[in-house]
């Protein structure tokens, strides 16, 4: 569940409630003509709505790998904060937070206790997937994240793994040690960071960012 949108006929208004952890994004466009709320930005493209690259937030993006304050592409795109509920009246859009990470009491565990736990957990996921007379195909970077996943895969399934990235970048010489070592097929696809973002960029955002 990313949110439920609930309509108030009473009181004439809109209420919308992102889920605790905020693990699927929603969006909202907000402009002096419309507002609009979505889950996947390719929509606010789709319908035409006007939209203005911000910037800022874009070359935050390109410096850290992620968007932050909850910014997106656009200057009337954000992303809604997780844990709240949204209130809009036709006027304003006001929330209030329903929990916080405050209300949360800590686990009292060893390292290795929740180590082994988490192991078990991504062990027992990884197990189940479905993959009979299949190939499972995986991002490999230099990242711990793909390695752990590609390593417990490799247990349970058939597996082949690619990655991409400039020519002789650290992660196309990691993950070319990993499927090395794993006896793993693997292919490389090189980028060229002079145009690889404009000649993409109509395919990127249309199927979601």
């Amino acid at each position: 569940i990313c949110g439920i949108l609930a309509i108030d006929r009473l009181k004439k208004c809109v209420h919308l409630i992102t889920d605790p952890l905020g693990m699927w994004p929603v969006y909202i466009y907000n402009s002096a003509e419309k507002i609009a709320v979505s889950t996947q930005l390719k929509h606010f493209i789709h319908q035409a709505y006007p939209l203005q690259w911000d910037m800022e937030a874009i070359q935050k993006f390109v410096e850290n790998g992620y968007f932050d304050n909850h910014s997106c592409w656009w200057k009337e795109v954000k992303k809604l904060k997780a844990a709240c509920v949204y209130t809009y009246d036709g006027k304003s859009l006001n929330y209030r937070r329903y929990q916080s990470w405050n209300d949360l009491k800590p686990v009292v565990k060893t390292t290795q206790e929740f180590c082994l736990e988490s192991k078990q957990i991504l062990h027992n996921h990884i197990s189940q997937f479905d993959t009979k007379n299949k190939t499972c195909i995986i991002a490999l970077s230099g990242g711990r994240d793909s390695r752990w996943i590609n390593w417990v895969s490799t247990q349970y399934h058939s597996t082949e793994s690619f990655s991409f990235g400039e020519p002789n970048c650290a992660d196309l010489r990691i993950a070319k040690s990993i499927s090395d070592a794993l006896k793993q097929k693997h292919k490389e696809y090189h980028l060229n960071y002079s145009n690889w973002y404009e000649d993409r960029l109509d395919e990127f955002i249309s199927c979601g960012g």
